[in-house]
């Protein structure tokens, strides 16, 4: 793998195909471009993977991505995430949640806070468990307010659990 075959490749899978339809060859290739990218930093190609995740786990190779994600600089990932958590597809966004909830910081905490009215369910978990490990104050008001609108029943669950052990 190297840097031109690495965006080659992902630039054509903005975002992989879903679990169902995606081939072994395909996910095989994110796997090595996930493992290259861990001993090669590059931005260009972070920006990428983090807008490839497809619906599902990828065959279990999505949730390797944040081993990955140790090569970089916090604040590169983080300024990152900030895009990828505002993606038009909604595994992507999940996936971005779920990663977000590594990162402390308040950069997160709004794009995050979108996600708690985002029509995905999955993805509204995701946030509200990134903003629960975020800690701050911001946070914990993001959730909080998030009590006071509408929420799927095992969201409203999740948030109440998160904010009754602060």
């Amino acid at each position: 793998m190297n840097h031109d075959d690495a965006i080659a490749f992902l630039v054509q899978h903005q975002p992989l195909p879903p679990d169902r339809s995606l081939r072994e060859d395909t996910i095989r290739t994110f796997d090595e471009i996930r493992r290259w990218l861990k001993n090669n930093p590059d931005e260009s190609v972070l920006a990428l993977v983090l807008n490839a995740f497809g619906d599902g786990t990828g065959h279990g190779v999505y949730q390797l991505i944040e081993d990955s994600l140790g090569a970089f600089e916090p604040s590169v990932v983080k300024g990152q995430l900030k895009s990828s958590l505002a993606s038009a597809h909604s595994s992507v966004r999940y996936w971005s949640a779920h990663i977000a909830a590594l990162y402390t910081d308040d950069e997160l905490v709004q794009p995050l806070a979108n996600l708690l009215r985002d029509p995905d369910p999955d993805a509204r978990f995701a946030a509200a468990v990134a903003l629960d490990r975020n800690g701050s104050q911001a946070a914990l008001t993001e959730l909080t307010d998030a009590t006071r609108v509408p929420q799927p029943k095992e969201i409203g669950e999740l948030i109440a659990t998160l904010l009754s052990r602060r």
